[in-house]
């Protein structure tokens, strides 16, 4: 009986100085520009509350700019193993990670059609910077679309 309690304070001592406990998941804060109205645009931007790991963002395989006619394709395409980047319909962008790796934006690499709504399509399959999985402004884990 005695061996037992000798073995068990190691294990409490880990315990007791071991890891600290996870903190929330990393969010999506926001995108940008929102809504109807928006005369040119320049640049299309996500902001996280914490570092995010570029894999799948830069090269358009997570994350894709897209009018109405792929929308629907690019919310199935950003969620496959493939992604979205070869996906017709696409927007051709340059992709930037910005502010310590808290801030994605796109920029048209051509002229945008005007009067036509546009969709920034982000995979509920992204990380953070320390692996961990990202959740949408509402705390849920899938697919966010900003138009």
């Amino acid at each position: 009986m005695r061996r037992r309690a000798l073995a068990a304070y190691p294990l409490a001592a880990a315990l007791a100085c071991g890891v600290p406990a996870p903190g929330p998941l990393p969010r999506i804060v926001g995108a940008s520009p929102q809504g109807e109205g928006v005369s040119t645009l320049a640049a299309v931007e996500v902001r996280f509350d914490a570092p995010i790991d570029p894999a799948g963002l830069l090269d358009g395989g997570r994350l894709v700019l897209v009018g109405p006619d792929a929308l629907r394709a690019a919310e199935a395409a950003v969620e496959t193993d493939e992604g979205a980047a070869g996906l017709a319909g696409a927007v051709a962008v340059e992709a930037t990670l910005a502010d310590g790796g808290t801030r994605v934006a796109l920029r048209p690499v051509a002229p945008l059609r005007g009067f036509t709504a546009y969709a920034l399509v982000l995979s509920s399959r992204i990380r953070s910077a320390d692996g961990r999985p990202v959740l949408d402004p509402e705390g849920r884990r899938r697919t966010f679309v900003s138009s």
